[in-house]
């Protein structure tokens, strides 16, 4: 009796665990071939993987592994709708500027303008251009008044090339002045005359060149440039100063 009840605790120790008439060692065993099979399979990149965890189950490879985008170093993911959204990473922050001119002290001070409207209206009449005169004819320029202008200019000419119309403004009477003294048409005739003989020495030479061309007469009108820059400069300050007396004119008459 005591020999059969030893007998049945051997048996029963030696009897596999289930688990709801399942054998747990045989599933455990048929779960490592499977995985073991994977591995033997699957390249090498990936069997380092499946054989540190071959307790856990891998999807099948099909060799297509090193074609895949990689997920970390792709810098752009899609919304909901599918569409590209850039990766949301801290972007550098800019220098903040200053809208505020007026602090910079190199910028001369500028007068504050105001508006104000009268509180009478006032309304002026004017004339119809048809009704000042009796003859149409008066409200254009005739050839006595062309001549009369041509006279007056000849005369502020005179003035200036002797040294006496100083305070004339000769601004566009250049050309007259310099044809007086016989040296306006000098510049002109040398930029023809090197032309027409670069043209010449290339026709008999049978090279041609546009380049060439060119460069002779950038290097003949240097001169020409340099006072028409210089002339410019000249205007330019004329301008400042003629806007910065009516400038304080107005000022005054506004007061």
């Amino acid at each position: 009796m005591a020999f059969q009840k030893l007998k049945k605790r051997l048996l029963k120790k030696k009897s596999p665990r289930t688990n709801n008439g399942v054998d747990l060692k045989s599933s455990a065993d048929d779960s490592q071939r499977t995985c073991r099979t994977m591995v033997s399979d699957s390249p090498p990149s990936s069997r380092t993987v499946l054989e540190s965890t071959p307790e856990l189950v891998q999807p099948a490879m099909y060799g297509y592994e090193d074609a895949a985008p990689d997920a970390a170093a792709k810098s752009l993911s899609l919304d909901p709708y599918g569409y590209e959204v850039h990766d949301p990473s801290p972007v550098a922050a800019r220098p903040r500027r200053s809208s505020m001119k007026g602090l910079d002290p190199t910028r001369p001070p500028r007068r504050r303008h105001s508006i104000s409207f009268e509180k009478e209206v006032k309304v002026n009449k004017v004339v119809p251009i048809a009704t000042m005169v009796k003859d149409k004819g008066d409200m254009w320029l005739q050839g006595q008044d062309y001549s009369r202008i041509a006279n007056k200019v000849n005369r502020i000419v005179e003035r200036s090339a002797s040294g006496k119309g100083d305070k004339f403004c000769v601004r566009g009477l250049e050309h007259m002045i310099e044809r007086r003294a016989g040296k306006e048409d000098e510049p002109r005739t040398e930029a023809w005359d090197t032309v027409l003989d670069e043209q010449h020495t290339q026709c008999v030479t049978g090279n041609y060149s546009e380049e060439t061309l060119s460069q002779k007469y950038i290097l003949c009108s240097k001169q020409s440039r340099m006072e028409a820059k210089l002339r410019a400069l000249q205007d330019e300050q004329e301008v400042s100063r003629y806007l910065e007396e009516t400038r304080h004119y107005c000022r005054r008459m506004s007061m």
